[in-house]
């Protein structure tokens, strides 16, 4: 994080108003025109506060689900100091995971249940057969014709992979990168 965050909202007239998320990375599902995702690591608000969070959705069309920090995000991710973070994703168990430098981060799912269809059969669960339509990076706009909910930060590197790393592969990708 190198700014203000979350930023004033370009969109209002109230100099007061702010995005009600952080945009950080994600992938778009097949039907997207933007906004629905199939994997994104993002800060959005959860029960009254902002939370860093892993937000999946299996199946285009479908329901998401959230995997929100404990961690207060200003912990998680300091102002003006390197951060290695990363989320992971198993749409065949329905679970998701949150990393900071090589870390499980504590968290909960928001939603109870199975939102993402994956109990009972066939077997595997997979996600939708589509190509995702696209990635965002540093916010929620991938068209770039407009800004929504952007991160005022840098990256370094980003990865996104085929399949949901193990937390050792993680440990290891981190260890890479220091």
């Amino acid at each position: 994080m190198t700014g203000e965050n979350p930023g004033p909202n370009s969109g209002s007239d109230n100099p007061h108003d702010r995005y009600g998320a952080i945009g950080l990375a994600g992938i778009l599902n097949g039907t997207s025109q933007g906004h629905d995702v199939r994997a994104l690591l993002e800060l959005i608000t959860v029960n009254g506060e902002m939370k860093v969070v892993a937000l999946g959705r299996r199946v285009d069309g479908a329901s998401s689900q959230t995997f929100a920090a404990d961690a207060d995000w200003r912990t998680l991710l300091p102002q003006d100091t390197w951060v290695f973070l990363a989320a992971t994703f198993d749409y065949d168990s329905g679970t998701m995971a949150l990393y900071r430098n090589g870390r499980p981060v504590p968290g909960f799912y928001t939603l109870t249940g199975d939102p993402w269809a994956v109990e009972g059969p066939p077997e595997p669960d997979v996600a939708s057969p589509t190509d995702p339509r696209g990635i965002k990076i540093g916010g929620s706009c991938p068209q770039n014709n407009k800004e929504g909910n952007p991160c005022n930060c840098r990256m370094d590197d980003l990865m996104f992979l085929d399949r949901a790393l193990t937390p050792g592969e993680i440990r290891a990708q981190y260890r890479r990168t220091t």
